[in-house]
Order: C-alpha cells, then sequence, then structure tokens
C-alpha cells in the first residue's frame, strides 16, 4: 500500500478535474494531502506489523518459558486468570491470511504492469498508454480489487477465531470494542472509495483513448471481479 511512483503533476491531473473522486472528497475533508497519503499508506501497515509482533511475542513466549516469557504473557494476555493463550490456524485465519497475500500479490502485478502510470492520484501522464496486459486483461480495475482483498484479509486475520486479538484481548470491554469497529471500519472503508473512482476512471479515459478503450472494454468487460462485475 505504499506509492510506487511520485505524485503526478498538477497538469497531469486536470482531466480528472471536477471530476467525482469519493476517496478524495471524504478523506480529504479530515486530513491534508501530505498526511492523508501518509496515513493512507503507512498507518494499515503500522498495525499490521504490530499485530504481527505480539502475535509473534506471544507465541515465542509460551514456547520458551522464562521469568521474561511470564512478563511478556502477561502483557499480552488480557485475562490474567488464563496464563496461556489459545492462538491456533483456524480455517478463517486461514481464508483472512490467503486473501490478504493473494491481493498483494495482484497489487504489486499491478504495480509493475502500469510501471510510471500507476499513481495513486487520478491522473493523465503525457504520452500515456492504455494498458491491457496483465491482470488488466481480466479485469479493468485489477489494483481496487487487490486492495479489497487485502483490506478483507487483514480483518480476518486480525480478529478471526485463534488470532492474537480473539484469544488474548477479546471484545468484552470498551477499548477493545472501540478499537475493533475503528479497524474494521478503516480496513474497508478504503476500498469502498476507491471503487467508487471506477465510473470516472473509465469516463477519462475512454474521452482519452476513444475507440482504443472502447475495444479493451468489449474485450474486458468487468471492472472488478471476473463474470460478477
Amino acid at each position: 500500500m505504499t506509492p510506487p511512483t511520485p505524485p503526478p503533476k498538477p497538469e497531469e491531473k486536470q482531466q480528472y478535474s471536477g471530476k467525482a473522486d469519493p476517496m478524495k472528497a471524504i478523506v480529504a475533508k479530515v486530513y491534508t494531502e501530505h498526511v492523508c497519503q501518509y496515513t493512507v499508506a503507512h498507518l494499515p501497515q503500522g498495525v499490521y506489523w504490530a499485530n504481527a509482533f505480539l502475535e509473534t511475542a506471544a507465541l515465542l513466549a509460551e514456547h520458551f518459558s522464562s521469568p521474561a516469557s511470564d512478563a511478556v504473557l502477561s502483557l499480552l494476555i488480557r485475562d490474567a486468570m488464563r496464563p496461556r493463550h489459545h492462538i491456533r490456524f483456524t480455517r478463517t485465519w486461514l481464508a483472512g491470511c490467503a486473501l490478504m497475500h493473494c491481493g498483494a500479490i495482484l497489487r504489486l502485478a499491478c504495480y509493475r504492469t502500469l510501471g510510471r502510470f500507476f499513481t495513486w492520484e487520478l491522473s493523465i501522464k503525457k504520452e500515456h498508454v492504455l494498458v491491457t496486459k496483465g491482470p488488466y486483461s481480466v479485469v479493468r480495475h485489477p489494483s481496487y480489487t487487490a486492495v479489497a482483498m487485502i483490506g478483507v484479509g487483514v480483518v480476518l486475520c486480525h480478529f478471526s477465531p485463534g488470532s492474537w486479538y480473539a484469544e488474548c484481548i477479546g471484545w468484552d470491554t470498551w477499548a477493545s470494542r472501540l478499537f475493533s469497529a475503528a479497524w474494521t471500519t478503516w480496513c474497508l472503508l478504503i476500498p469502498c472509495l476507491l471503487m467508487g473512482r471506477v465510473n470516472t476512471e473509465d469516463d477519462v479515459l475512454r474521452q482519452a483513448f476513444g475507440g482504443e478503450w472502447e475495444t479493451y472494454a468489449q474485450k474486458t468487460p468487468y471492472r472488478l471481479i471476473p463474470y460478477i462485475y
């Protein structure tokens, strides 16, 4: 979720000027542009790696008993009456893990396929070409599909039965419920906002490439999910 290219120049964004962009319209009302990009790019990474670190620490502390391990477990298991966790593989956790990693691979493939034409902000670059190969030969907006897969996968990995949060923290306090609701909302809101760009992008690309885009749209009729949408 880190931008693969520098932000586009102002003149490269002109064709999208005045066009509907839910991501920019909603998120930018809360944050400045710099803080918005930092939050979208780095906040999810920080929360994800923090959860992975804490889950790993709990597993290692239980399997390598020592006074230090007991201290770690006392911090990572909120219920003092339960000295051991029950972190384990479950079908839901594995499904989330698969979604997250497949989404990351797809997103990376989109970065590499579009190259310098992939920007977070909607833009038409100088000497822009219509890319129709790789994942873009399957659906027209695969990078947004990838973000949705990552978002759903992260929520399942973090909160499904067997996860560190579900087994060691739980939802019986207002703070844990608030964090769970906020993090779930964030993980699902970003994909929804990005998917709101689909019609705008199609309209601008149709204007920019004319018949070439029409031919592409006929060969690749699905926007996000093959044979569905």
